[in-house]
């Protein structure tokens, strides 16, 4: 996959991971990712945890089973003070995370229906600190198929 928008076409959501390690370089690599993405004034508003002890208790802090307890590991996306800037800017490099991770032939998952006051104490994520996300990955053990709107749907020149 050398071309960015085959990349971008082929990525899916994947919720079923093979029990195989993803590797400690690919891990790093994904999490640089994440580093390089833009944000506003360049104020790089988040931190990344990267869970594989505490996925079974992570994973069931929402009202669903969560593909983190699934996963090989999972990455909480944590940003600074809540708000929709610092929000954006972790969303950034949260897709820059997954997009990596599927160059590398990694699965993931990302995750917003759990509970943040449970997250954030299983992780020690300091009070005035906001999880954004929780991404699950390992190698896929599924295919799933998806469809977009015509491009015609939603764009609109000039004015709506």
């Amino acid at each position: 996959m050398n071309d960015l928008m085959d990349l971008l076409k082929e990525r899916r959501s994947i919720r079923e991971f093979k029990d195989k390690k993803v590797s400690k370089e690919d891990v790093r690599k994904i999490l640089e990712a994440g580093r390089w993405a833009p944000s506003s004034f360049n104020s790089q508003p988040w931190n990344f945890i990267v869970i594989r002890d505490w996925k079974k208790e992570v994973g069931e802090s929402g009202s669903w089973s969560s593909p983190v307890s699934r996963s090989d590991f999972s990455i909480a996306i944590v940003s600074d003070e809540e708000n929709e800037l610092n929000a954006v800017n972790a969303g950034i490099a949260g897709q820059n995370i997954v997009l990596e991770a599927w160059s590398l032939g990694v699965g993931s998952c990302w995750i917003r229906g759990f509970d943040e006051n449970k997250v954030k104490k299983i992780l020690s994520v300091p009070s005035d600190k906001h999880v954004v996300a929780l991404i699950a990955f390992g190698y896929p053990d599924e295919n799933p198929s998806s469809s977009r709107k015509r491009l015609e749907k939603l764009v609109h020149w000039s004015d709506w």
